[in-house]
């Protein structure tokens, strides 16, 4: 722990905190337009979402003052135990999980379901820049370097896939694949992991009519579909699997320069868009506000992660900088993933927009990064203690 003096205090970022509190404040108001019709939430539940996300939020951000007090090189010290209570609690998950629409997915806490997988993702952040940080090459890694955090990616990945949650185990993958570009790849290495994407992408996109075929076995019939959506819409049953794009095209389309206005949007509030208050909460966005609405929510989501890039480059330490790069691209992949889906343009894999979907265990994760972030902003200016030795 390092003690909180008056020098940490002058270099919090309350540039990064507004940020966070806009995007926050914005996700409110989209929320309560989003779940204004949905009875039977608030009938199960017993509150509507729009409180309770109040509630994660207000909890979110006393983490993020709570978490100040501890110098961010301790998730290096701990971070085994860190990585491998996330593993205990995705098997838990697995064997003992709460399950609903077809996943197994959260751990009831009462006051809260817990979904290992949102917080496995900064677990992976953790563990690789930790790995990284500790394992420092030169001339960048080669394949044989790269078998270690390719497992820590795996192992994780496989226990989420098998929930079944694929949208959560492909962005472990992402996160690991680029924290590891961010960490150093050698061209011999990086050149031929290349051509295999673009060769994997070239073959699915010739045989999506044959998907069922050769994804049969690892996938499941509804995935299969979504993605056969995204290659060939044409392919997609406009009441079936193509029912939740065709409804947020509709709803972002009908949106026009200005919006229908708050609380206007007739496919949130006439219940044609489903999921509106999760995954597809930018569509309800973009219908009430419009185009310039839409352009004012991406331009203050990129200065955020711009910022949070901003952080990294400054970081003490190469721990600070890959943790702080790792947050913010946790972030930023998952914003893109779910942005691209509302708008058709990737398979509908469930994926939140972090700070904006409506989501207990997504919402505490993001806001656990962002005290990340806040955490070695304070103390980027600090030399690391070897140099201080030195002085």
């Amino acid at each position: 722990m390092m003690k909180m003096d008056k020098h940490l205090l002058a270099r919090f970022d309350v540039v990064l905190l507004i940020l966070v509190a806009l995007l926050c404040s914005m996700g409110l108001i989209n929320l309560f337009s989003g779940s204004m019709s949905l009875n039977a939430i608030v009938h199960h539940h017993g509150q509507s979402p729009f409180i309770k996300q109040a509630v994660f939020m207000t909890a979110g951000f006393a983490v993020c003052f709570f978490v100040q007090f501890f110098d961010y090189q301790l998730l290096q010290k701990w971070n085994w135990a860190i990585y491998w209570a996330g593993i205990v609690l995705l098997v838990i998950v697995d064997v003992f999980g709460n399950s609903a629409g077809g996943a197994q997915r959260w751990i009831d806490l009462g006051i809260i379901k817990l979904q290992p997988s949102e917080m496995q993702k900064l677990i992976l952040v953790i563990s690789l820049a930790s790995y990284y940080a500790r394992r420092e090459v030169a001339d960048g890694y080669g394949l044989k370097d790269l078998i270690k955090p390719a497992l820590f990616a795996l192992l994780p990945a496989i226990l989420v896939f098998a929930q079944p949650d694929l949208g959560s185990a492909g962005i472990l993958l992402i996160i690991a694949l680029l924290m590891t570009l961010v960490a150093g790849v050698r061209h011999s290495t990086l050149i031929p992991v290349a051509l295999i994407g673009i060769i994997v992408v070239v073959v699915v996109w010739k045989n999506v009519e044959n998907m069922d075929t050769l994804l049969g076995p690892y996938l499941k019939a509804y995935q299969i579909k979504r993605i056969q959506t995204v290659f060939h819409p044409d392919l997609a049953d406009p009441m079936g699997q193509g029912y939740q794009i065709l409804q947020s095209k509709i709803a972002i389309g009908s949106g026009g320069l200005a919006g229908s206005g708050y609380l206007m949007g007739t496919q949130a509030q006439l219940r044609f868009l489903p999921e509106r208050h999760t995954d597809f909460a930018f569509a309800v966005w973009g219908e009430e506000w419009g185009f310039i609405g839409s352009l004012f929510f991406v331009g203050v989501y990129m200065l955020f992660l711009l910022w949070g890039l901003w952080i990294a480059m400054r970081a003490r330490d190469r721990f600070g900088v890959l943790l702080a790069y790792g947050v913010v691209l946790m972030i930023a992949c998952q914003a893109i993933i779910n942005l691209l889906m509302v708008m058709a343009s990737f398979p509908v894999v469930g994926v939140p927009l972090p700070l904006i979907s409506y989501g207990g265990s997504s919402l505490l994760t993001t806001m656990l990064g962002v005290a990340i972030l806040l955490n070695v902003r304070m103390r980027c200016e600090l030399a690391p203690v070897s140099a201080r030795g030195q002085e």
